[in-house]
């Protein structure tokens, strides 16, 4: 459930059109808040991976809405980055592995003692998707994956009642170089002249994929290299339409 296929748009307002067509029977809402009246929160957490131009981009993002009156805080729900890259990992990896060949599986049972000992709470990692994968995990410890997902959502259901929207990056640096040599869990990101794990760009999608808050993103500012560098903008669960209304009164 975690696989949702968006639209795509050169603006609001295509987003708008296109969302409508797959999705006709959710109502626009019946009022949209102006900016000046909007409440809005900047996701930071110490435990996803952030380059200096992305977190510059989303500053500048901050001061533009402050700019047009919009009250602007740091503050995210109350989950912790680990916790929730944890619960996003043992919801995902069962799915990317349900149809892995005989040889594979085989591999993987053998790997699995090895691999229970170093997975590391939170890493998208070799050893997690050994430990987690679809054949490894029971009916109960498939529910109490979905039981703690489930009290994410509540954490984000409450966050939601103080803000409107909560602005985050889309990924820790803009577009890398293509790169599908190797494992890919052996693949690695230059972030700021240090080299971090490939699947750290996995990290900032996590929250809105896990909790199914619905995501906007927009290209808002380039890189030195002349990269676009994309503004995640988050909303409480089912107001996909509400998202849209406030993204066109940004001017965005």
């Amino acid at each position: 459930d975690l696989a949702v296929i968006g639209p795509m748009g050169r603006t609001i307002s295509d987003i708008d059109m296109l969302f409508q067509l797959l999705a006709p029977d959710v109502a626009a809402p019946k009022a949209t808040k102006e900016v000046k009246d909007l409440k809005v929160a900047i996701y930071e957490d110490e435990f996803f991976t952030t380059g200096k131009e992305v977190k510059a981009a989303i500053g500048a993002f901050a001061e533009q809405l402050k700019v047009q009156g919009a009250r602007v805080a740091i503050d995210l729900p109350d989950i912790d980055g680990k916790t929730l890259m944890e619960v996003y990992v043992k919801i995902l990896t069962p799915i990317l592995t349900v149809n892995l060949p005989k040889k594979t599986r085989r591999m993987m049972k053998w790997m699995l003692p090895l691999s229970n000992l170093l997975a590391k709470k939170g890493d998208m990692s070799l050893h997690n998707t050994i430990k987690y994968a679809y054949h490894h995990q029971s009916s109960a410890q498939k529910a109490a994956a979905r039981k703690e997902r489930l009290e994410l959502k509540d954490s984000c259901d409450d966050f939601f009642q103080e803000y409107d929207l909560l602005i985050a990056p889309v990924t820790a640096v803009p577009a890398i170089p293509h790169n599908n040599k190797g494992q890919l869990y052996g693949r690695k990101i230059a972030v700021d002249g240090q080299t971090v794990s490939y699947m750290n760009l996995f990290q900032w999608i996590a929250l809105a994929t896990t909790c199914h808050l619905p995501s906007l993103v927009i290209p808002f500012v380039t890189s030195k290299d002349g990269l676009p560098i994309g503004i995640q903008i988050i909303a409480k669960e089912g107001e996909d339409r509400k998202l849209i209304e406030i993204s066109k009164n940004l001017g965005l």
